[in-house]
């Protein structure tokens, strides 16, 4: 949704997260986005850096990466929310 700037919140992304996202190579997160087209993914990059300061890019699969130098700051906006279940998909 165009307003989903509005509507992203730390359990919100930790939701997302837990359905799907995984640690790439182990320490970068990484969403499987590839149904989105790649201006979707884009807006979704933009609003992780408007909303949280997370810095991230769209790969040439069109999936969405955090960063390394904002990977510290999502797991700890996410990490409270996360289920113990799930709790490998941290660092």
């Amino acid at each position: 949704p165009k307003d989903l700037k509005r509507w992203l919140s730390p359990l919100l992304l930790a939701v997302w997260y837990m359905d799907d996202g995984h640690l790439d190579r182990g320490k970068y997160p990484l969403f499987s986005t590839e149904s989105f087209s790649k201006a979707d993914v884009k807006f979704l990059s933009d609003i992780l850096k408007t909303n949280f300061g997370l810095i991230s890019k769209v790969t040439s699969k069109r999936r969405l990466r955090i960063l390394s130098q904002s990977k510290d700051r999502f797991f700890q906006l996410i990490e409270p929310y996360i289920h113990n279940n799930l709790k490998y998909k941290l660092p």
